[in-house]
């Protein structure tokens, strides 16, 4: 089924409204966004295939901006619309489905959203095969899922299996994401030497690619950090955490969560330096998350809010890690991370 071409007018405001929400500039994104919708309405029904991509990319701006009851029903209606067309096979399905289990991860809903990331790797894998970079990138955020759901032994298979083939592919950020989440998983088991090894390989590639200041970076060294504060190595642990939290000072919205879970975990640290580092290795005390609740990568790392006007953060994770997207006709469905 051919879908209608975009009036030059409309596809020009949608296009402007996704380079503005990739370069963090949310409020301008917004207003080319409203545009769009107004010039759709009056050229569409409600139901017409063309509304897919405008639905899904809006609501990945909504989700950076926290907006994540309105980025639902985004998505959702996109995903009805684009499950009643055969316009959309399952590569498109598989990002919609990959959507709306990120928006569901972001709200810390890992029981709604496994479902969804798990049909998200089945329709991948049955348009794409299982080493396909999509399959593989779905199976990579289905298993942020299962972490969350502390579904370890389903897990850790996965990222390991999509470790291998990145490494094979010599994809090596992606690699950083699969060391990067192994850490935290290993970490979350108390296996901390492995949990060290993993985050300092992924700090190092990641370093490499993107520079020092870049958001992914932020949360490698926001994990690391926490882990050191676990294994009382507190001077390191210090020297992680700040640097972590200059990252996202830069980067966040002031109000973004990460810039939270760093203040809080410098703050157990002082704690710790307040009474001496009293306490064995790995027991929770003030202020200390534990590293069950360690920042994710894929899941977390690319839906950073960036502050209007940054361009370090999507644009820099898109052109590094590719841009993964489905186009049909004349427009893009953006796969959010």
């Amino acid at each position: 089924m051919a879908m209608p071409a975009l009036p030059s007018g409309l596809q020009d405001w949608h296009a402007a409204a996704n380079r503005a929400c990739d370069a963090g500039q949310h409020a301008q994104a917004r207003e080319c966004f409203a545009r769009a919708f107004a010039l759709a309405e009056a050229e569409w029904s409600a139901d017409a295939p063309a509304w897919v991509p405008l639905l899904n990319n809006r609501a990945v701006l909504a989700k950076y901006a926290a907006e994540f009851e309105l980025a639902e029903t985004l998505y959702r209606r996109a995903l009805a619309i684009a499950g009643s067309h055969a316009a959309f096979g399952p590569a498109e399905l598989s990002m919609l489905n990959h959507n709306l289990g990120g928006l569901a991860h972001a709200r810390g809903d890992f029981a709604a959203g496994e479902p969804l990331a798990r049909r998200a790797v089945g329709l991948s894998r049955a348009a794409l095969g299982p080493d396909h970079p999509q399959s593989l990138a779905d199976e990579v955020a289905w298993a942020g899922l299962l972490d969350g759901l502390k579904r370890y032994a389903e897990s850790e298979p996965i990222y390991r299996r999509a470790l291998a083939a990145w490494e094979a592919r010599g994809e090596m950020l992606e690699v950083a994401v699969c060391c990067h989440n192994l850490g935290a998983l290993c970490a979350a088991l108390r296996r901390w030497p492995e949990a060290d090894a993993q985050y300092r390989r992924a700090l190092s590639i990641k370093q490499s690619c993107l520079g020092t200041e870049h958001l992914d970076v932020g949360l490698t060294l926001h994990n690391l950090g926490a882990l050191c504060k676990q294994r009382r190595r507190l001077v390191e642990a210090r020297a992680h955490l700040q640097q972590a939290l200059q990252i996202f000072e830069a980067g966040l919205d002031p109000q973004h969560p990460h810039l939270r879970a760093c203040r809080q975990q410098l703050a157990g640290l002082s704690d710790l330096e307040a009474t001496g580092n009293s306490g064995p290795p790995g027991i929770r005390g003030p202020g200390n998350l534990g590293h069950a609740d360690a920042l994710k990568d894929r899941n977390s790392a690319t839906e950073l809010a960036t502050k209007p006007g940054d361009r370090t953060g999507r644009r820099q994770n898109r052109q590094n890690r590719g841009d993964r997207t489905a186009r049909t006709g004349t427009v893009e469905i953006r796969r959010d991370s």
